[in-house]
């Protein structure tokens, strides 16, 4: 009974089940483990019990293993005495995000110094679930360790040589479906970090001011007329500014100028929610870096075609294409500059960044076009400041904040942490009941 209860709980994982052991655990590779949360509550009989996960540890890889817990959430902690104080609790952020990307390159240079001291040496990484959080720090350090030949478990080897390769080879070694990192935004990061060492950039926080946001289609949300609320969020949880936008019934599409300046830099959060009479729905999210978001002066590089970009401005309000340098694409969401500047002259030129539907997180699970239409993009304008970055006074008084610690209201029926809370079924595209709680 124990054993189909942690089978159901892990869902689509592939666990360690082996010389007595039962574990939601896999090796990625020969010195690289993913495992789920090692519990020692109640959650031990459904999750991987504490003391099961310490034993495989001093059996299999005594002395030899380190251990690093990703979760940001305060009920996410134990006795890191009982693995012999070998977890690494510095690389932790929020569920259901990307990282900060300042702590990409250290945390991958770490693990990277643990595994060369010696060829026995282990590491193994875990958030709640073990597989979102966890597959998107795993990919980093893929593509870290270079063009290099991972050998697995089995003696096999796989070369590792980007983004989509070692999203792939994770998928495949972490679950039976192939769908390891499944959340839009952290898979941007791991295309984020490809880009910062596959060009050998150096990682600064650049400022952007947001200039305004269109929506391609307007949901569809059987209500007719509605209020749209936009929240921005740097991240992890500082709240910056919200927005409410009255939808007309009869609107085919969204342009919203953001009526006070806002500038921000970072990890940037944004998110959209239908205002209820007592509450909010969430509709969809999204999370970028503003550093990625380059000008054609900083960035000249074509990586996508001229009728995919065509497709995208009939999609938006303002089509500037005779005067357009495409920047940056694929799974980062399409970048492109048009040359002009702002009518106010405190900016430079306007940038573009443009997020299809499966390039957003929850939106992208609704595969039968139920509330989102197959065309439904999100476009932000953006300029860079002409001045250095000073957040508003506003912005600095502002002591709003999100509570991201999911497991505050945690159901006990809500097992994977990493799969993207939806209320739309993967594979039917049906609505269920209600939103999961976080």
């Amino acid at each position: 009974m124990a054993s189909a209860i942690k089978g159901m709980v892990s869902k689509n994982k592939i666990r360690y089940r082996s010389d007595g052991f039962d574990l939601d655990l896999s090796y990625i590779s020969r010195n690289i483990i993913a495992m789920g949360f090692p519990a020692d509550t109640i959650e031990r009989f459904y999750r991987n019990p504490i003391n099961d996960v310490v034993r495989f540890f001093e059996t299999k890889h005594k002395d030899r293993y380190r251990i690093y817990n990703l979760c940001a959430e305060r009920q996410r902690r134990y006795d890191t005495s009982k693995f012999q104080c070998r977890v690494n609790e510095s690389f932790t952020f929020q569920d259901h995000n990307p990282p900060p990307f300042e702590i990409l390159k250290p945390f991958c240079e770490d693990v990277h110094k643990w595994l060369s001291q010696d060829k026995n040496n282990v590491i193994a990484i875990h958030c709640k679930a073990g597989k979102g959080r966890t597959g998107v720090m795993i990919c980093a350090y893929l593509i870290h360790a270079g063009e290099c030949n991972i050998t697995d478990e089995t003696g096999s080897t796989f070369k590792i040589t980007g983004a989509d390769k070692a999203l792939e080879y994770y998928g495949r070694h972490r679950t039976h479906d192939m769908k390891g990192v499944t959340i839009p935004s952290q898979k941007r990061y791991v295309y984020y970090y490809e880009e910062l060492v596959k060009k050998g950039l150096d990682y600064k926080a650049t400022s952007l001011r947001l200039m305004s946001i269109d929506l391609t289609t307007i949901p569809n949300v059987n209500s007719g007329q509605f209020v749209l609320i936009c929240e921005i969020i740097q991240l992890p949880k500082q709240k910056l500014k919200t927005f409410e936008i009255e939808v007309k019934k009869s609107l085919k599409l969204l342009n919203y100028t953001i009526p006070d300046e806002l500038v921000f830099r970072g990890d940037i959060k944004i998110e959209f929610f239908i205002k209820r009479q007592l509450s909010k729905e969430k509709l969809f999210q999204f999370c970028f870096n503003t550093f990625f978001i380059k000008s054609s002066d900083e960035m000249t590089d074509c990586v996508i075609g001229t009728n995919h970009l065509n497709d995208i401005q009939r999609n938006t309000t303002n089509n500037h294409s005779l005067h357009t340098t495409i920047i940056n694409g694929c799974s980062n969401g399409q970048i492109y500059s048009n040359g002009r500047r702002p009518h106010d002259r405190k900016s430079g030129k306007e940038i573009y960044l443009v997020l299809s539907k499966d390039q957003l997180d929850k939106a992208y699970k609704d595969k039968q076009n139920r509330i989102f239409s197959s065309d439904f993009k999100v476009r932000l304008t953006f300029t860079k400041p002409i001045q250095s970055y000073s957040p508003s006074s506003e912005m600095m008084r502002s002591n709003d904040t999100v509570d991201n610690d999911s497991d505050d209201n945690e159901s006990d029926n809500e097992t994977d942490d990493d799969e993207d809370y939806s209320d739309f079924d993967e594979d039917s595209g049906e609505r269920s009941s209600g939103y999961p709680q976080q």
